[in-house]
């Protein structure tokens, strides 16, 4: 037969609540009495019955984490930072990919409710269903919102400053000199392109100089900008920089300029958004927006936990992006036809 708990709370000579608060990560039990729970453990070879606990509980010590591209890098940092910090209160993570699809998406959350998950932390596909959310929210369902606001006040949220990283970006590009920028982005459905173009057009209302900003905007979410990035390229009046959604779309601009023969950046400059690792990596190493990403797992782990332990104490977390400088951008130059004249 299969040993229980209280085989194990035998074998360690402790009570059977003991063996339950280890199990459960709590950190009233000393480190002593620990090790003799988990070596019983590992002796009888005790597997934890999680159904019987989920129906004794009502919920599981599992939290969602639905994603709506898993493929993009970072999000890597951003499920590092929310494991690392649900895992001090013996809570599991379990990452799902919408694959920029809002069907799959739904079905995401229809089994995660169904299996009575801990909550969800959601970076939604589109602007967030503030109908679906709602629902979920009303069964008892605790959320939080990753990249996204939502007009629900009950909705806790971390997300990024995107409009100040745009700002960021276009400042150091007009500090440069450079007058003829690109802006070269996703689908401007989702809300973080959408709010780092706006960031960008206000820095360069608030410097008052004559400036042109010209959006190359891909509508396909799996693309990564491919589509924009040989828009821009091809462009009759080709700017002399370009600021990048993110960094997977600048480096496909980096791919298309080389394979166009540019020279980078004295013919091109070119900045990115996110700072992953890709970033630093090449001959063009890119200038970009960092995000702090890891942090903001961490905050929206910690809404998370703030929600389950009272849905009153709604929360938005704002945290601030910085440039870094590398190679990818110069000083612009002045053009005669198709030349460049430094």
């Amino acid at each position: 037969m299969k040993p229980s708990l209280i085989d194990v709370a035998a074998r360690a000579g402790v009570s059977k609540s003991t063996v339950s608060n280890v199990l459960q990560g709590r950190q009233s039990v000393s480190p002593e009495i620990r090790e003799r729970v988990q070596r019983a453990i590992e002796e009888l070879g005790y597997v934890r019955n999680e159904s019987a606990r989920l129906l004794r509980a009502g919920h599981s010590r599992t939290v969602g984490l639905v994603v709506h591209d898993t493929a993009n890098p970072y999000f890597t940092d951003v499920a590092r930072g929310i494991q690392e910090e649900l895992s001090l209160h013996g809570l599991l993570v379990m990452l799902c990919n919408a694959d920029n699809n809002p069907v799959q998406e739904s079905a995401y959350l229809d089994a995660l409710e169904q299996m009575r998950f801990r909550g969800v932390i959601l970076a939604p596909v589109l602007d967030p269903s503030h109908e679906r959310i709602r629902a979920l929210r009303d069964r008892g369902m605790s959320i939080v919102l990753i990249e996204r606001d939502s007009a629900l006040r009950d909705i806790s949220t971390a997300a990024c400053d995107d409009v100040a990283g745009g700002s960021i970006a276009m400042r150091h590009l007009l500090d440069l000199g450079h007058r003829d920028i690109g802006y070269v982005t996703g689908p401007l459905q989702l809300k973080p392109y959408r709010d780092r173009l706006a960031g960008a057009e206000a820095e360069i209302a608030s410097r008052g100089v004559e400036a042109r900003l010209r959006v190359f905007e891909s509508e396909c979410f799996e693309d990564d900008g491919r589509s924009a990035a040989t828009s821009v390229i091809a462009a009759e009046e080709r700017p002399t920089a370009v600021f990048c959604g993110n960094d997977l779309i600048a480096v496909n601009v980096q791919r298309a300029a080389t394979g166009a023969g540019l020279r980078l950046p004295d013919q091109l400059s070119i900045v990115g958004y996110d700072d992953i690792r890709l970033a630093d990596l090449g001959a063009a190493s890119l200038t970009t927006v960092r995000q702090p990403r890891h942090a903001l797992g961490v905050e929206a782990a910690r809404l998370l936990l703030a929600d389950a332990a009272d849905p009153a104490s709604t929360q938005t977390v704002l945290l601030a992006p910085e440039l870094v400088r590398r190679s990818s951008t110069s000083t612009a130059a002045s053009r005669l036809g198709d030349e460049v004249i430094p």
